[in-house]
């Protein structure tokens, strides 16, 4: 039976008077591809802000069994709890490769200054950069920049970013964003891959395809307030999350 390796309890968010998210209980199962759903304004983004410690919440976070509540983001991404962003925020001046190096958790700090002083000596790329590389395979575009790339491997090296911190859980902020329906069926398939090697994925996204095709299990989120939970099958036939999610997703597709 696989282990919980994410687990919230009572996570709770307030802004001011608004409850972004009321005391959500919420499960991520070790291995596979776990999914987050709901409307614009249902606490998605809140709620990965909330795990990672980026906004005040109550309530408790579990990683790996231990409680990481009182810990502040840098040590829980350092515990892997490693997270994308729904905008990209690429270093434009540095290659791909620099890129997930940055990313890399065991990169040494001086390895960039040694490089931009000795360009010319021998470099070690980190086997966590060459894995995420060869995984989202960008291994061609090692070398070019991002501005170089169009959008949907734009969306790839962020994600190939995030992996090569070797993360216990990958958190994905609407990694489709932008991208049209071929595209985002290789993201899936890419995602798909990651979770194969035993990689944790939680995924945010608005493409409906894409979240019912690689998501083993489902959580909806409507108002702050998990509504449904299950696999892509039983969230496709629920009438609660038909009547505040899907039929609409629908309507505007």
């Amino acid at each position: 039976m696989a282990m919980s390796l994410l687990r919230t309890d009572d996570l709770s968010v307030s802004f001011g008077g608004v409850h972004a998210l009321s005391h959500v209980d919420l499960e991520v199962v070790e291995g596979g591809v776990t999914g987050l759903i709901g409307p614009n304004g249902a606490g998605k983004t809140t709620f990965i802000d909330a795990v990672t410690g980026m906004v005040t919440s109550s309530g408790h976070v579990f990683l790996d069994g231990v409680n990481i509540t009182a810990l502040p983001p840098a040590d829980r991404a350092r515990r892997g709890l490693v997270r994308t962003f729904q905008t990209l925020e690429l270093f434009e001046d540095l290659t791909v490769e620099d890129n997930l190096a940055a990313g890399a958790m065991h990169t040494p700090w001086w390895q960039f200054l040694k490089d931009a002083l000795w360009p010319w000596g021998s470099r070690h790329t980190p086997h966590e950069v060459e894995d995420a590389l060869e995984l989202l395979g960008l291994t061609a575009e090692r070398d070019r920049f991002p501005a170089d790339l169009s959008h949907g491997r734009r969306r790839l090296v962020g994600v190939a970013r995030a992996l090569a911190a070797v993360p216990l859980v990958l958190l994905l902020d609407e990694p489709a964003a932008g991208l049209d329906s071929a595209e985002s069926r290789a993201l899936g398939e890419r995602l798909r891959a990651i979770a194969d090697t035993g990689v944790t994925v939680f995924l945010i996204d608005h493409d409906m395809s894409l979240v019912l095709d690689v998501c083993d299990t489902i959580h909806v989120l409507d108002f702050g307030e998990i509504i449904a939970s299950g696999t892509p099958e039983e969230i496709r036939n629920n009438p609660a999350v038909v009547a505040a999610y899907l039929g609409r997703a629908a309507e505007t597709s």
